[in-house]
């Protein structure tokens, strides 16, 4: 990539890493490559996982009938090393919880500039969708009627954050009433779509808490 410097690794011990990421930090327009499922058991019954699209689906199927399976998610979880977090009780320790406010009001969350121009959902009900006892039905494509429903019960406060594709995911049954919104796309920018669509959970995260952070700050403004 012209003018970046690249730090790229194939390794996977964290140190390691870190050493590398807190490199290309100091250094500007820096990037770093790191594989894909970083962290995830190489592999599994003669199948790569680590570095691989097996990563990005369901990695050990299996986890819950096989103690191989168990065994392999039990050693990939703790490598993450939940007991520097958490207390044997399974609450945060003591000094994760000491960032949090004493005074409820200021906990985030808690303060009323995130909730006073709330806007209350119609919620469908859900009960229209039922299916007759031992027949068989998606579940991803009732839910997306569901979900259709919904769009059309709030026709203003409701938005669709997608980090994958929703017809691969049999969600598609929302295009019923709405549509997407890509912003490069002429077709439909600007056509009032509520669905946005990327590969990206970091950016619909983003996307997400500024729609939310604005939608609230409007309504508290009366914009």
């Amino acid at each position: 990539m012209a003018g970046y410097h690249s730090s790229h690794s194939q390794g996977t011990d964290i140190p390691c890493i870190s050493g590398v990421l807190a490199h290309t930090r100091a250094v500007s327009r820096s990037y770093a490559c790191c594989l894909q499922g970083w962290g995830a058991p190489a592999k599994y019954k003669g199948e790569f996982i680590e570095g691989s699209f097996h990563s990005h689906q369901v990695p050990l199927p299996d986890a819950g009938t096989d103690p191989e399976g168990l065994k392999t998610l039990n050693t990939w979880l703790s490598s993450y090393q939940p007991g520097e977090l958490f207390a044997e009780n399974g609450k945060p320790i003591d000094e994760i919880l000491s960032i949090i406010s004493e005074d409820e009001e200021r906990r985030l969350g808690q303060v009323k500039e995130a909730y006073a121009g709330r806007e209350l959902f119609d919620i469908p009900d859900w009960k229209k969708l039922a299916v007759e006892s031992g027949s068989e039905q998606s579940c991803m494509k009732t839910v997306g009627k569901y979900m259709d429903l919904a769009f059309q019960a709030n026709p203003t406060g409701l938005r669709l954050f997608s980090p994958d594709e929703l017809e691969s995911n049999k969600l598609n049954a929302v295009f019923e009433h709405t549509s997407r919104n890509f912003q490069w796309d002429e077709f439909s920018s600007g056509q009032g779509g509520r669905v946005i669509e990327i590969l990206s959970e970091h950016i619909c995260q983003g996307f997400f808490s500024l729609f939310i952070h604005v939608l609230f700050q409007a309504a508290n403004n009366d914009v």
